[in-house]
């Protein structure tokens, strides 16, 4: 326990089966920084966690104001996340809080969900949060998603451990949308299928749900009783009433093919300044000749008009790109696309940087040749921001 702390944390420090030191010693991941990722970061805060790495690409809006405690008018226009980190500091200034402004589609890879003794979502869409629950998995990391609406709101748990996973939990409707946000290309949908759509609330379901996730928080990391994996904590607050609901398995889901990923090989690299070919060389060491790596989706690097002769590169995953993209601007007709899907030694493209080809900041990578296959985590990313002095948030 951290100096001041016993003092601190006097009140809840005599309930029972309460484990403050491992509360002082615990990483937690927050995504998302609105309604909901303010009051969770705030009663995270407050109750003495000791380390909070915070998600979001957005920045604030007026309107986010009615249901943000920690942030106010002087902080429209500026990053979410690295706003709610300086008002976590404050709140209790021991806490070791980071930040990336980044989108977790793209920008947050494997290794920071590792490094998490728990996941938080605090997502308001359905994409989002599939996607956070996935990469928890993949990561043998806890996942605690929750959501709100007009008059209520849920949280739910998920472990790596054989139960129902957040796409288990979803309508057919919810997994239409996900896919209609790309064409049948793999391109990024046209039009408005690919909005997000506010969705009415207020602060009441925000502060209720928050708190309720930080009592599990705060239950599970003092090895005391949570909820059950695969269930669902629902409130009403039209009536008002809580009640538990079950979410079925369903033995078709994707994410039960393959449990997380084992025997991860950290090493000291960034993707920022790390090449292709740089990581394929340490592989080498231990999978032998003509390994290759697995970029882990499709990676668009150009463009190419045979009718105008005219080459674009692009360097984007594919699902970043527009369809409209996909048609030369000067004969409208459409272009031959260049995508990566995998990289060897002798591409290339194998002298490029890992982020260059859309490798996120922290990723796990899969390397594989004929003798086996391995994966290698970017550990330096992750170090240097979960590790980092929190003094930039003062």
């Amino acid at each position: 326990m951290r100096t001041g702390d016993k003092e601190r944390f006097d009140r809840q420090l005599h309930i029972a089966g309460w484990r403050q030191d491992r509360l002082s010693g615990s990483h937690v991941m927050v995504i998302g920084a609105g309604a909901l990722g303010n009051e969770v970061v705030k009663n995270l805060a407050l109750t003495g966690i000791g380390n909070v790495l915070i998600v979001d690409f957005d920045r604030i809006e007026t309107s986010n104001l009615s249901r943000t405690v920690l942030f106010s008018e002087s902080d429209v226009g500026n990053h979410k996340a690295e706003t709610l980190a300086r008002a976590c500091k404050r709140l209790y200034p021991a806490i070791n809080v980071s930040y990336i402004n980044g989108d977790i589609m793209y920008d947050i890879g494997l290794g920071f969900y590792r490094e998490a003794d728990l996941v938080i979502g605090c997502l308001d869409n359905i994409a989002a949060r599939s996607q956070a629950s996935t990469c928890a998995a993949l990561a043998g990391t806890p996942y605690l998603d929750t959501g709100v609406w007009s008059y209520g709101g849920e949280l739910k748990w998920f472990f790596p451990e054989n139960s129902a996973c957040f796409e288990c939990s979803m309508s057919e409707k919810d997994k239409t949308d996900i896919v209609t946000r790309y064409s049948c290309t793999g391109f990024k949908a046209a039009g408005n299928r690919n909005v997000n759509i506010n969705i009415p609330t207020t602060l009441a379901p925000a502060a209720i749900i928050g708190g309720m996730a930080v009592q599990e928080v705060c239950h599970y990391l003092s090895g005391t009783r949570v909820i059950s994996p695969g269930h669902a904590i629902v409130y009403n607050g039209l009536e008002p009433s809580l009640h538990i609901s079950l979410l079925p398995l369903e033995p078709s889901c994707r994410n039960h093919e393959n449990g997380p990923y084992e025997n991860i090989i950290k090493l000291p690299c960034s993707a920022a300044d790390t090449s292709v070919m740089k990581i394929l060389e340490i592989a080498a060491e231990t999978l032998g000749e003509d390994v290759t790596l697995e970029l882990g989706r499709d990676f668009l690097s150009g463009l190419y008009c045979r009718r105008c002769d005219e080459y674009e590169i692009v360097n984007q995953p594919i699902s970043r790109v527009t369809e409209e993209k996909s048609f030369c601007p000067a004969c409208k007709k459409k272009r031959e696309r260049n995508v990566i899907t995998s990289l060897m030694m002798k591409d290339a493209a194998s002298t490029e940087m890992l982020i260059t080809l859309g490798i996120s900041r922290g990723d796990i990578l899969l390397i594989h040749s004929p003798a086996g296959m391995g994966f290698y985590q970017l550990d330096a990313d992750v170090q240097a921001t979960v590790h980092r002095q929190s003094s930039h948030c003062q």
